[in-house]
């Protein structure tokens, strides 16, 4: 087993920074970030950690990894190598430990040029709070016999620093501006979440701004509805006045109804009564002419 660059210096430990990490479901920071920031545009070439089965080649744009590539180990152990800026293989292709995978870079959600790497153990928990993903130093502190990591990096560093284009500086001169690059990198990130804080914040408070205007609005609005209410109920009570009183109103129309038909009635009698009147009246006339 090796590590994935030729250099090694951790600039974010896993399990850190719970504030930033929490918009991605996250408990803190689920990998290590090494720092590639030894040359101007950080590029380093990115090496798999031990054999295994190319399970992803992806490019996810300006958020999440950018462009990664995710291994599968024997025991279904998984590795992740994110922010590259190009890959040297393909999914589905087997890898040996050692052999080439990318080129680092700032790709995704990212503030400077640098490594993330994750590990996922075997039968791994997924709602572990970190996606599956463990602290890769785990990995690293394994016990192996036959790991000659060690020989190996140091061998590769010698290599590198001898072949250094910077032969002015020394390793500790290189280290400094390197640490320097990455808390020019962290001060770039803070301000990055400042600002994006200060947005939610001004956002936050225009949204609260409109919620007491649409507030103030229905308030204006219940108001209006309850002296329509009113209204509503003071015409209701007139309305069932007029009712009352045209209801009273055709109860006497039926009984000046009946009184007519009374009247009728002893009209009609009268009339009777007068021609019988009129017959007897005739009667004793003839009778008296007689005489």
């Amino acid at each position: 087993m090796r590590k994935p660059l030729n250099k090694i210096y951790i600039t974010q430990p896993f399990g850190v920074n719970y504030d930033i990490y929490k918009q991605f479901g996250l408990a803190g920071h689920n990998g290590i970030d090494y720092r590639t920031k030894y040359n101007p545009d950080g590029k380093m070439p990115v090496y798999a950690v031990m054999d295994g089965k190319v399970l992803e080649v992806k490019n996810q744009g300006n958020v999440g990894y950018g462009k990664y590539v995710r291994l599968q180990h024997s025991g279904n152990e998984e590795t992740i190598y994110a922010h590259l800026d190009s890959f040297k293989v393909n999914s589905g292709q087997e890898v040996k430990e050692g052999d080439q995978l990318g080129i680092t870079d700032n790709t995704g959600f990212s503030t400077a040029a640098h490594l993330h790497f994750g590990w996922r153990p075997e039968n791994y928990n997924y709602n572990n709070g970190f996606k599956g993903y463990e602290d890769p130093e785990e990995l690293f502190n394994k016990p192996n016999q036959n790991n000659m990591y060690d020989v190996k990096s140091v061998l590769k560093n010698e290599i590198e620093e001898i072949t250094n284009k910077d032969y002015g500086k020394t390793f500790n001169e290189k280290e400094q501006e390197g640490a320097a690059d990455d808390l020019k990198a962290s001060r770039k990130e803070c301000e990055f979440f400042e600002n994006s804080f200060k947005d939610a914040t001004i956002k936050l408070s225009a949204y609260q701004d409109e919620l007491t205007k649409e507030h103030e609005l229905l308030e204006v609005a219940k108001i209006k509805l309850d002296e329509e209410t009113a209204k509503n109920k003071n015409l209701s009570a007139t309305l069932s006045g007029y009712v009352t009183k045209v209801t009273e109103l055709n109860k006497q129309i039926e009984i000046q109804k009946e009184t007519i038909e009374d009247l009728e009635a002893v009209n009609n009698q009268v009339a009777k009564d007068t021609s019988i009147l009129d017959a007897l009246s005739f009667a004793i006339k003839a009778i008296l002419n007689r005489k």
